[in-house]
């Protein structure tokens, strides 16, 4: 990619999901932001089929190819509460220039603080305001989150979403942690059970 050109898909990157914050349509959200991962974080709009008003929606995108979603939120990250709010769109962020605020423990908790990265940002169309989104993870490589051979589950739920993502070599030892069943991964030596 050189940035200027590119091959359109066929294949759209997101589409609704029936009984979530996004089952009605997706829209355009922000720029992908880059992680400390190499991954890419993006922001999106969304409607649900219960009412007419907009949430904002996260994604992980591939670091190698952006069109494999690596994961995806279940519930959105901003959305109108009160009577008056309409929609909520993210229009623009960026990576926050001063970085994470000293009490990011407080707003994530203490578990998450080692790998956040913090970002600020605009949102509005009927109100206007400001917002930092906060992204992190926890990568505890001494205590294994993998499940043994004995109890083979998947620890997230968005595994069977991913489920064409098993077979990638590169994508191995994270779907070895996070989705045994879905990869069928649950006796493979490469996998440490």
């Amino acid at each position: 990619m050189d940035g200027l050109s590119w091959t359109s898909t066929s294949t759209p990157l997101l589409y609704p999901r029936p009984y979530h914050f996004d089952s009605d349509s997706i829209y355009v959200g922000t720029i992908p932001l880059s992680l400390k991962t190499g991954d890419f974080l993006f922001l999106y709009s969304a409607v649900n089929s219960d009412d007419d008003r907009t949430r904002t929606g996260w994604t992980i995108l591939d670091a190698v190819n952006p069109t494999i979603v690596i994961q995806r939120g279940n519930e959105s990250i901003m959305s109108p509460k009160l009577d008056w709010e309409q929609d909520i769109y993210l229009t623009s962020i960026i990576p926050d220039p001063y970085g994470c605020p000293s009490d990011v423990g407080d707003i994530i908790g203490s578990d998450f603080v080692s790998n956040a990265e913090c970002f600020i940002g605009v949102y509005g169309i009927y109100e206007i305001g400001a917002v930092r989104v906060v992204s992190s993870w926890i990568d505890d490589n001494s205590s294994s989150t993998t499940p043994s051979s004995d109890t083979c589950a998947d620890v997230d739920s968005t595994c069977p979403s991913m489920a064409s993502q098993c077979s990638l070599s590169a994508y191995q030892p994270i779907m070895c942690k996070y989705c045994q069943k879905t990869c069928n991964l649950c006796k493979n030596p490469k996998c440490n059970n």
